[in-house]
């Protein structure tokens, strides 16, 4: 995907200049009120004798800041060329010229530090890289490098099961903060999924482990093909996502069981019987047909409404909608991009 975007969107940017970032929010709230106030002047949308008073636009402009601007991880988060100047320098830079490095690691130890009073605590994870000779520690928001519209179910909760796991990692250089993590384990293991298995339906799926890819993105499979190799007894299932990643998994892994489990919903099982009991079969697609084809609209589809609605009840009510639908895109719009950075970086 874009990976500067995907960087921006999903590294904390804790603040370090309060004071500046509450004067950049009421300058915000200020702009949406002299907005609002020069609309209804006009009687752009309301007659005259229903003017709201002052200070319900005023109320009604710093809500409207704040929606635009919260953010769950960091309180606020502004546009980049505003929030760059009240983050760490460091982090600054990094995000500016995106020093992105990617290594092998293993995780050695982990801890939840607040070097503010007013910032939220921070996950940090203790790393060997394999080319260092000392372990360091990296920022790394678990609720966060996971918690994009593509892992949303994903809930990682650093413990000391994570201590000795291997791990791929892609990193900002000078403040060292992840930006995407995941198991560096082979798909040969399926036991960790047993927690799909035992609630398919829950908000969130809890571990205590770094997920591998596949797991990562069970939720974006397009498409499912079988296939044996003559030197093999067993087959393989070739999984495709969405956005081109590929999946090799021998049916002779470890719980394999729970895989085709978690995968049934999305298996024609007419085809997949078939394909087992007939061994002359060398290829078959298993997938069920149409997977996944309208997921990407229906958002869209429903923000509409939602603002169509509000609009026609009062133009407040649709000027605030408008501006929760801005807090709600933000954790979609990257759903026609790839979940993960794959470029080569140094």
């Amino acid at each position: 995907m874009n990976i500067k975007k995907r960087i921006f969107d999903y590294t904390p940017q804790p603040i370090i200049r309060p004071v500046q970032a509450v004067l950049v929010l009421l300058a915000a709230a200020s702009l949406i009120f002299g907005l609002l106030y020069a609309l209804s002047n006009f009687q752009v949308f309301i007659p005259h004798q229903n003017l709201p008073h002052i200070p319900l636009l005023l109320g009604i402009s710093l809500i409207c800041a704040i929606v635009l601007f919260i953010d769950p991880e960091q309180r606020l988060k502004f546009p980049f060329f505003i929030q760059r100047q009240l983050i760490d320098p460091k982090l600054a830079h990094d995000l500016r010229y995106l020093s992105l490095r990617s290594s092998d690691a293993v995780i050695v130890g982990h801890r939840r530090i607040r070097e503010h009073w007013w910032q939220r605590p921070q996950q940090q994870l203790q790393l060997k890289l394999h080319d260092a000779q000392q372990a360091q520690w990296f920022s790394c928001a678990l609720h966060q490098v996971f918690n994009t519209r593509h892992f949303s179910r994903l809930h990682v909760r650093a413990t000391d099961e994570l201590i000795g796991q291997a791990v791929m990692i892609h990193y900002l250089a000078k403040s060292r903060h992840i930006v995407q993590i995941a198991s560096a384990a082979n798909d040969d293991n399926f036991e960790y999924i047993q927690r799909y298995v035992d609630a398919p339906y829950a908000q969130y799926i809890r571990l205590h482990r770094i997920p591998t890819r596949l797991m990562q993105d069970l939720n974006q499979i397009e498409s499912i093909q079988a296939f044996r190799k003559d030197d093999e007894s067993g087959f393989h299932l070739d999984i495709t996502t969405l956005h081109g990643n590929r999946y090799d998994v021998l049916s002779s892994a470890k719980r394999f069981d729970l895989l085709e489990q978690v995968l049934s919903p999305l298996i024609d099982f007419v085809a997949y019987r078939q394909f087992k009991q007939n061994l002359k079969l060398r290829q078959q697609l298993i997938s069920a047909t149409q997977l996944l084809r309208y997921r990407r609209l229906w958002p869209y589809l429903l923000y509409g409404i939602v603002l169509l609605v509000a609009f026609q009840l009062h133009w407040l009510a649709g000027i605030v909608a408008l501006c929760v639908i801005c807090y709600l895109y933000r954790t979609v719009h990257q759903q026609n991009d790839p979940p993960f950075i794959v470029e080569s970086v140094k």
